[in-house]
Parts: C-alpha cells; sequence; structure tokens
C-alpha cells in the first residue's frame, strides 16, 4: 500500500512539473505557427500558444512580443482573481481596480 502511495504522488508531481514547463513559440506545431503569423488579427500568435498551452494543460507560455511568461487560464481557474489585470482571468478580472478596466489598460 505504501509503494502505491509513493508511486501514485510521484505521477502527481511527475505532472505538475510538466505543467510549470512553458509553452514557448517553438513549440506549436509547424502550420498553427503558419496560420497564426499570416492572421490580421491582433495577438494571433500569442492566443495560438495559449490554446496549444491549455490543450496540453500547461500553466503557463512565453509571450514571443515580451519574452515574458504569462499564465494559462488552466493554471488561473485553479486561483481566485488576483487583481493584477493577468492576460487570460478565467474570473472576467472581478478584483482588477476599476480605473484599471475603465481606462483599457487591460486591452491585450
Amino acid at each position: 500500500t505504501m509503494l502505491v502511495q509513493t508511486d501514485e504522488k510521484r505521477s502527481k508531481l511527475q505532472e505538475r512539473w510538466q505543467a510549470e514547463v512553458p509553452v514557448r513559440e517553438e513549440d506549436l506545431p509547424p502550420e498553427v505557427l503558419e496560420k497564426a503569423k499570416r492572421s490580421r488579427l491582433p495577438g494571433a500568435v500569442y492566443k495560438a500558444i495559449h490554446r496549444h498551452a491549455v490543450a496540453n494543460n500547461k500553466d503557463t507560455y512565453i509571450d514571443p512580443a515580451s519574452g515574458y511568461s504569462v499564465f494559462t487560464s488552466t493554471y488561473l481557474d485553479r486561483k481566485p482573481c488576483c487583481g493584477n489585470g493577468c492576460r487570460h482571468c478565467p474570473h472576467g478580472h472581478i478584483n482588477v481596480p476599476k480605473k484599471f478596466c475603465d481606462n483599457k489598460d487591460l486591452e491585450w
């Protein structure tokens, strides 16, 4: 019984570790990346990376324009809204101060 619990714990830790490795632009399938780069929609590349990260149960991805690590909605869904205006907030930015919401400072 102890060995089974240890294996389960190890498996869960491995899952979490894998989720913490950020997705990068070069991780996208080539056809997805090319389509995103051809798009005229604003943010098409980072949105494609986010979709790929969420589909693969990842917590973060690297924004190609800034190089910053960005939380995915998969990660943010496990936490309450922090009020920082996260790009993929699944809570509707409910704790973000109104002065930021009204000024369109959260436009991605």
